[in-house]
């Protein structure tokens, strides 16, 4: 990690639990964590707006929401924040089903020491940054693809045209087997016009 501090946001209600991350997090050796802290949604989506962080931590039961709605709530703000949801013993399926909405991993309360949680934010932020990566690669392509599709387009359209006048004025000259070949041909042209006008949809 190349930066000299990551900056945490906590999303947590609980000061016990509060009090335990700022612990968990102060035992890092050598330390480059600088946490914030938030005990609500609302407060925590301010922050977000105010002060990017590199990583969030997020408790889904807070005073003002509940639930998936909560990491949903947090993904549509920053969606190119990476999110860990803080969770309880009882509360593993949630968070099961939080990682499939979205957030990078999930760490539960009372289990987590400071070796855990640094590695958790730490692969957190290298995961999400190799996902950001990906889906910028995945829009360049289809963009290439997209413009691929625009200049093929009207010379498809042409030829066929062409091959089809072909056809037409001669068609009492043709053999079965060149006229099989052009119509084949018809076919492959149009497969192709109609493959570039889906990627452009």
């Amino acid at each position: 990690m190349d930066k000299r501090h990551i900056k945490v946001l906590l999303i947590e209600d609980n000061e016990g639990d509060v009090r335990l991350i700022w612990e968990i997090l102060s035992e890092v050796r050598n330390s480059p964590f600088y946490l914030e802290v938030a005990d609500t949604l609302k407060g925590g989506l301010a922050s977000v707006a105010e002060n990017r962080p590199d990583v969030i931590l997020l408790d889904l039961s807070l005073p003002d929401s509940n639930g998936i709605y909560t990491l949903n709530r947090i993904r549509d703000k920053v969606p190119e924040v990476p999110v860990v949801i803080m969770t309880g013993l009882d509360d593993e399926l949630v968070a099961m089903k939080a990682l499939k909405e979205g957030a990078q991993d999930y760490l539960v309360k009372g289990r987590t020491d400071s070796d855990l949680l640094k590695r958790g934010i730490l692969y957190a932020i290298e995961r999400n940054e190799l996902f950001m990566k990906l889906e910028s690669n995945d829009r360049k392509l289809q963009q290439k693809i997209e413009m691929i599709g625009e200049k093929i387009k009207g010379p498809v359209v042409n030829l066929k045209e062409m091959v089809e006048k072909i056809i037409e004025k001669n068609c009492d000259k043709l053999n079965n087997e060149e006229r099989r070949n052009l119509d084949v041909l018809i076919e492959n042209l149009e497969s192709i016009h109609k493959t570039v006008m889906e990627d452009a949809e």
